[in-house]
């Protein structure tokens, strides 16, 4: 009988592929065995993500690993050198026996250009009979309905492999510019008199770097920020019909009015405090009235972003304890894959609603009450068709899976980390939050003068939101029958000061939501589709690590009220050019291993091409000279951030290094200094 091998990417994937496609499954070791419905036996196979990566520089040449100067900070090797990882000992053994033995192989890693990478480069590292046919396994969730769909409809693996030449591609890219660059800032830098600490080597990374510039941006752009002074003149109206009541409206000044800036904010306060003179005593009317019945969704369920986000927002946690839960429950299988972009499910999931709301309520006692409420026409614009997801994996949701324990043996991290996960996918199954708005507009003395209010009708969705206001709020006399014409008269007017607020420091949740929205940065069409079309920045597997390495590379501080920008950092900043650290740097990548993906270009083409982008890069850094923006951070520095509002301006010069066009290896890397 022929041996069918499924290479899959994590041992949960294995376990839920087994128990779908497996008939009779036992587990042996790292490997699950069984009979397939074929009726052939099947072996069933995990990495744990990439068992395999690039060679350290001093792989190729002792030169790279010896002190940093001009004749070693450019690395661009021709033949990239791999290396097998660490955790590999313990799992290659097993797969390699397997893949040896395979009559037909099956590639089921996760359905994008890293899952290909995995599975192609473990392959190749056996080095399996080509005469062996290999299918791909592109299954996008792990519903048994999706499973058994996927299996139906596999294709030849050749048909994916300019998946995984991208996931290659983007590697050796990442790696070659981030050494280059940060050899040569960190060259720059002792050259020009900074005082680095012992061994202290100054990292760039392509989507690292843009990551720390929000940082240093946001902290520049307080540090310049002069706040506005703007006023406001509030009145309370009488109204004969409403005697026992005040109606409390604000003055809505015209644009073209002197004192009125761009944003329609009084900023001469003379002009407030005549209006609140002239006011009282005047009468007016009511020159409209808007009642309108509101019905409000709540956010879609979580992706990586966002439940990063809402877990610092409500919990006060760091991205990495937030990972670190998400990655426990996962294990546990108590929620699904947590490193998605996507925030809709497929509607395969509908029948198992109710399946995952019980397995919720055993471990969340007080969301019981949405029991009662959870309807899947409630979540219209969450269910859709597998193929209209475009990310690998759908939004993280619970699973329905039983815990005869409980909760017991979770951290306090998990069961909170569950709750935002479990809450979040229970409220788009209820019904919508429902309120009443009511907009009026008076005119007093020809002044116009506005108010609005909403009341709650019925909470919908916000009975399982604690801090939300739950209770209906009984509409008003007033507000309730107050009409167009009715007559008003100003009582009281006064002048409210107000003031513009500098933007908030990022936090570790919103750092990595402007990662996956990076796209708001842009003006290019193309840029900004390629930026969407690709999350952002990073992914959900490596966001969470880039907070942590700028963080543990001290290019960045982690205070009370967010994430402000170290000497080191800044310094980073201003010597690398402005395209280099832009999101617009990252999408010009993405275009071009979209077209590796799309047989539109070759690889040679890209390689040659990403060595022109790293030595073009390096002949523009210019590292300014020392100052106190740039002291290194031996203490923690003013949450503030500090900073200069501009970088130092750039004088051009001649290209200091050379990369040998032809291939050799090692590589042949010349400096011109």
């Amino acid at each position: 009988m022929a041996l069918t091998v499924i290479l899959a990417e994590k041992c949960i994937q294995a376990e839920t592929l087994a128990a779908v496609i497996l008939r009779g499954r036992k587990r042996c070791g790292n490997h699950f065995e069984g009979i397939l419905p074929d009726g052939n036996p099947g072996v069933i196979l995990w990495a744990e993500g990439h068992l395999y990566d690039l060679a350290e520089p001093e792989a190729y040449d002792p030169k790279y690993g010896g002190k940093w100067d001009d004749h070693n900070v450019l690395f661009v090797p021709h033949e990239p050198i791999v290396r097998q990882l660490d955790k590999a000992k313990g799992l290659m053994p097993d797969i390699r026996q397997w893949l040896k033995r395979a009559d037909r192989i099956v590639h089921a890693c996760d359905p994008d250009r890293e899952g290909q990478l995995i599975g192609d480069e473990i392959m190749e590292q056996v080095g399996i009979d080509p005469k062996v046919p290999v299918s791909r396994l592109w299954c996008r969730s792990l519903e048994p309905g999706d499973i058994v769909a996927s299996w139906n409809a596999q294709q030849a693996n050749a048909n994916y492999e300019t998946w995984g030449e991208a996931a290659k591609l983007r590697r050796e890219d990442d790696q070659f510019s981030g050494i280059s660059w940060s050899r040569c800032v960190t060259v720059g830098a002792r050259k020009r008199g900074h005082k680095l600490q012992p061994g202290r080597a100054l990292p760039l990374g392509r989507v690292q770097t843009t990551a720390l510039n929000f940082i240093v941006e946001r902290d520049r752009e307080r540090a310049n920020f002069v706040p506005t002074k703007h006023y406001r003149v509030g009145v309370e109206l009488q109204l004969p019909a409403f005697p026992n009541e005040r109606l409390i409206c604000f003055w809505l000044p015209s644009t073209d009015l002197p004192g009125v800036d761009e944003n329609g904010r009084l900023t001469d306060r003379s002009v407030a405090e005549q209006l609140a003179k002239r006011v009282p005593g005047l009468l007016g009317y009511v020159k409209s009235v808007a009642r309108q019945d509101k019905y409000e969704r709540p956010a879609k369920p979580h992706n990586t972003a966002s439940i990063q986000a809402a877990c610092w927002r409500e919990r006060k946690m760091t991205a990495q304890r937030t990972s670190k839960a998400l990655q426990s429950l996962y294990q546990r299988g108590a929620i699904t894959y947590p490193g998605t972009p996507s925030r809709q499910l497929p509607s395969s999931i509908e029948p198992s609603i109710m399946d995952i709301a019980s397995a919720v309520s055993t471990l969340v006692p007080e969301l019981r009450l949405a029991m009662p409420h959870l309807e899947a026409k409630n979540a219209t614009e969450v269910f859709v068709a597998e193929t209209e997801i475009e990310a690998s994996h759908h939004a993280i949701i619970p699973t329905k899976r039983q815990f005869p324990n409980g909760v017991n043996g979770w951290t306090m991290d998990e069961m909170a980390v569950y709750g935002v996960v479990a809450r979040q996918f229970l409220a788009n199954l209820m019904p919508s939050k429902h309120s009443k708005h009511v907009g009026i507009e008076t005119s007093v003395a020809g002044y116009r003068f506005t108010a609005s209010q909403s009341f709650l009708i019925a909470p919908g969705w916000q009975i399982i939101f604690p801090e939300k206001e739950t209770r209906p709020q009984p509409t008003s006399n007033l507000w309730a029958h107050v009409k167009t014409d009715d007559n008003v008269q100003c009582v009281e007017a006064a002048v409210v000061d107000q003031m513009t607020k500098a933007p908030a420091l990022y936090t570790d949740g919103t750092l990595i939501e402007a990662m996956a929205a990076a796209d708001k940065f842009t003006d290019n069409p193309a840029e900004k589709a390629i930026l969407r079309k690709t999350e952002g920045i990073g992914t959900g597997r490596t966001r969470v690590e880039i907070v942590e390495k700028l963080l543990s590379y001290d290019l960045m501080r982690r205070t009370d009220k967010g994430l402000t920008s170290t000497g080191y950092g800044r310094l980073i900043i201003d010597s690398i050019p402005a395209q280099a650290r832009r999101p617009q740097f990252t999408a010009k990548v993405e275009i071009e291993l979209q077209k590796i993906i799309d047989r539109l270009e070759q690889p040679d083409t890209y390689r040659r091409e990403t060595r022109e982008r790293i030595v073009s890069v390096l002949d523009q850094i210019s590292v300014p000279g020392p100052g106190s923006d740039y002291a290194p951070p031996e203490k923690a520095e003013d949450e503030g951030g500090g900073g200069h509002a501009r970088a130092p301006q750039r004088r051009p010069r001649k290209s200091r290094f050379v990369v040998d066009t032809k291939p050799t290896n090692p590589p042949i890397v010349r400096s011109t200094t």
